[in-house]
């Protein structure tokens, strides 16, 4: 699972699963960044994506986004071109240190202005935070390695945006709309969860990974 590091979207809790169950890996807004070869530098998304398709050999990602979603409410104050937009926020400041946040939510930039073109200032917050998801799982592919396993076969990639205000889940379909469970094309929430029973790791497996 791919999230937001946001404490009121936990995968953990969203999917009632024990430990050892779900490899997860978290960040503002629930961004992948998209492939641009391995150039040395500290890529941790990038690295958690790679450890679970190459070692764990998981047979479904999932990018869970949500409402309220700070990260993404960032990205649209910053790039937008609303009342309350600002360029300057979140800029660099190497004397306090700060500017990681404004670094960070360049990665979606185009989904605002995809976003600012399509809407009206009152609801862009809300599709963005479903765009951030499309532009996730669609960076995803550009991965040699995840690419490989999705023609193959053995890996899907899903999406979806997490209700924290009602605990609903919808699900990206392959339209690029987003349904409730009950009317998704891949079925009913325990269908999708089902999906994942064959990349459920052991902590004991996950260990020898790590030794190896």
């Amino acid at each position: 699972v791919v999230a937001c590091c946001d404490s009121g979207a936990d995968p953990a809790i969203v999917f009632a699963t024990s430990p050892g169950e779900v490899f997860v890996v978290r960040n503002v807004a629930n961004l992948v960044p998209p492939f641009s070869g391995v150039d040395g530098a500290h890529h941790g998304t990038c690295a958690a994506i790679e450890y679970a398709v190459v070692h764990l050999k998981v047979k479904l990602i999932l990018v869970m986004g949500h409402t309220q979603c700070g990260g993404a409410a960032a990205a649209l104050r910053k790039y937008g071109n609303g009342a309350n937009s600002d360029p300057k926020v979140f800029g660099a400041n190497e004397a306090t240190g700060e500017g990681f946040i404004g670094s960070w939510v360049s990665l979606a930039e185009r989904s605002v202005c995809e976003v600012c073109d399509k809407y009206d200032p009152d609801i862009r917050g809300r599709m963005l935070e479903f765009q951030l998801v499309r532009q996730s799982v669609s960076n995803l592919a550009t991965f040699p390695f995840v690419r490989s396993r999705i023609e193959s076969g053995d890996l899907d990639i899903r999406g979806s945006v997490f209700n924290v205000f009602d605990g609903t889940l919808r699900i990206l379909q392959p339209d690029g709309s987003f349904a409730p469970p009950s009317e998704s094309e891949y079925g009913s929430a325990d269908d999708l969860a089902n999906k994942s029973e064959d990349s459920k790791i052991d902590v004991r497996d996950a260990k020898r990974v790590r030794e190896d």
